[in-house]
């Protein structure tokens, strides 16, 4: 169905000639990125550490790109996929997992702001929440998001519902895709 609706055309191919990110800062809200991955040298912009210190207030702190870290590589496959499809795009690293790949979502919103406070127009982020507490101030950081016009693709949990902020209509909520033999993106239908 929505196969149908898909312009047989938009190849990867297409997109990589036309299409390339150049003039782009795309924030990686993650695990971090790897800045000696060899098909991100150079790509990485900026890189931005949030987490708790010892007294468990949230402290967000602008590294070096050369001096971020990536511990599981979520972040740096996310990225990769990102200058694979945009090869000319930069890589705003916003490490939010900690070194036991979790982080709490005060952490994942303080994330989300710093990102705004940077006018980043385009923010990935590849987790969700399932607790209450932090719906009201995710909900206020999307509506920012789309009143200063930056898009927020964020993903739905990988096991059942669609998570926060996922469901909001303010950010573009994605499930994992498919990349048929014909190198085109095919949805499942039923997820929009």
């Amino acid at each position: 169905m929505l196969d149908s609706i898909i312009n047989p055309q938009l190849t990867f191919d297409w997109l990589r000639e036309n299409a390339t990110g150049k003039g782009v800062q795309v924030a990686v809200i993650d695990s971090g990125v790897d800045p000696l991955h060899p098909d991100l040298q150079g790509k990485i912009a900026r890189s931005c550490v949030i987490g708790k210190d010892g007294e468990g207030k949230i402290v967000s702190q602008e590294i070096p790109p050369e001096e971020s870290t990536d511990d599981f590589g979520h972040g740096t496959a996310v990225a990769g996929i990102i200058t694979d499809i945009a090869p000319d795009a930069e890589i705003v690293n916003i490490r939010v997992l900690n070194e036991y790949n979790s982080c709490t979502g005060d952490v994942l919103v303080e994330g989300i702001r710093w990102a705004l406070e940077q006018n980043i127009k385009l923010i990935n982020m590849s987790l969700a929440t399932l607790k209450k507490k932090y719906f009201p101030d995710l909900f206020d950081l999307c509506e920012q998001a789309y009143a200063q016009d930056t898009i927020m693709v964020v993903s739905r949990r990988n096991v059942g519902g669609l998570g926060c902020p996922a469901m909001f209509s303010s950010v573009i909520s994605v499930e994992r895709g498919e990349i048929d033999h014909r190198d085109k993106v095919r949805f499942k239908t039923g997820d929009f």
